[in-house]
């Protein structure tokens, strides 16, 4: 297999959104070893903003490519924690109170991460490399 030159792959890689990009990187060893740098710059960047955002906005949606809901919030008051909280809906018709009609068919379950700044960037980069979120977010009004 023919590979492109190593300026040009690095050319494209630049211009590439973060999505595509962490696509790309994982078509190949050696894109990935040219690449990921680039990845790794834009992520951050794009984590900085998340986190200006989210201290700005005291909450924002992280969107994701999933079902899943993210959210971050900010609470200065609270020695600066961050909080990532993941939503999703799992239909429970096999409960007997589901069956019986005496709880609703679906159900909204919740999990929590809170850390400080670092950890908060960690966990963004973490589940972004996962494939969970998209890198792009909305204000919460």
């Amino acid at each position: 297999m023919e590979y492109l030159p190593v300026e040009k792959v690095f050319e494209i890689c630049e211009q590439m959104d973060l999505l595509d990009l962490n696509n790309f990187v994982r078509t190949n060893k050696t894109y990935q070893n040219i690449c990921y740098p680039i990845l790794n710059r834009k992520l951050d960047e794009r984590i900085d903003e998340l986190i200006k955002q989210s201290k700005l906005n005291f909450s924002i949606t992280l969107n994701s490519i999933l079902p899943n809901i993210f959210y971050l919030y900010y609470f200065p008051d609270w020695e600066n924690k961050f909080i990532i909280e993941e939503e999703i809906e799992i239909p429970i018709k096999d409960f007997g109170l589901v069956k019986v009609g005496l709880e609703p068919p679906e159900t909204e379950l919740k999990k929590e991460f809170v850390s400080d700044e670092s950890g908060i960037r960690n966990a963004l980069k973490r589940l972004f490399l996962n494939g969970y979120l998209d890198g792009t977010f909305e204000k919460n009004f």
